[in-house]
């Protein structure tokens, strides 16, 4: 893992503990989970749209890499 994020949305919500985490193939950001009663992770929140998840990741990633140089 690399860092954790916080995303506010129009100054009316705010998700806290967004991953930023190293993988195979690069970064990635994983949304806030938590641990279900057979083991697994179910996200708690998470984009529906594939385009607002992109949009949300490389906004997430792109203030990461600013930081992070």
């Amino acid at each position: 893992m690399l860092a954790y994020a916080s995303v506010t949305l129009d100054s009316q919500l705010v998700i806290h503990n967004i991953r930023v985490i190293n993988g195979k193939d690069g970064a990635f950001i994983a949304m806030p989970c938590r641990k279900v009663g057979n083991g697994d992770y179910k996200d708690v929140v998470h984009p529906i749209d594939t385009s607002f998840r992109t949009y949300l990741e490389e906004q997430i990633l792109s203030r990461y890499q600013s930081t992070a140089d």
